[in-house]
């Protein structure tokens, strides 16, 4: 399998949405909470954050996958530039005939979050692998390599759900 001149566009969507942060000490574990405490318990402003991310990064591989340049569910976890940018990558993909296979695997990590003690924004940095999220078809041409991109991304709580409003990938080999 090749990749293509549209190797940009693929590398484009994992660069906007993931990035490499420094790792920091694990705080020392919390002890699990019991089952009526989870099930009423409303995640973290944070965790609300990255599962954002991580739902905005499936929809973009499934519809990859799927060659759907526009995927409705894509609003639910993004706006903004992140949102264009990810509609434009998807656009270009489909129309140069790319397909897909499998997906990226991410790893972010909460690196800011305002305001205290109710943020709105949470900051997140991630190494997105993308090794394992092949194309092929497509015009010929150089096309970017897999492999691990550092991503950065702001995430927001819009009043009604929280979405990807920002993000920046750089190029293989950044994490």
């Amino acid at each position: 399998m090749r990749l293509h001149s549209t190797g940009a566009v693929l590398a484009a969507m994992v660069m906007a949405l993931t990035g490499c942060g420094t790792p920091d000490t694990d705080p020392a574990p919390s002890p699990e909470p019991s089952p009526s405490e989870s099930a009423s318990a409303e995640p973290t402003a944070e965790q609300a954050a990255i599962d954002a991310y991580e739902s905005k990064w499936d929809v973009i591989a499934q519809a990859s996958r799927e060659e759907d340049a526009d995927p409705p569910e894509l609003e639910l976890y993004a706006m903004g530039q992140a949102l264009d940018l990810m509609r434009g990558a998807l656009e270009s993909a489909v129309e140069d005939g790319v397909t897909v296979e499998g997906g990226p695997a991410l790893s972010p990590e909460v690196v800011g979050s305002s305001p205290s003690p109710d943020p709105d924004t949470v900051e997140l940095s991630d190494c997105v692998d993308s090794t394992g999220w092949t194309e092929s078809g497509g015009p010929e041409g150089s096309g970017l390599p897999g492999g691990q991109h550092r991503t950065d991304a702001t995430v927001v709580f819009d009043g009604l759900a929280w979405r990807v409003a920002q993000i920046h990938t750089q190029e293989a080999g950044t994490c």
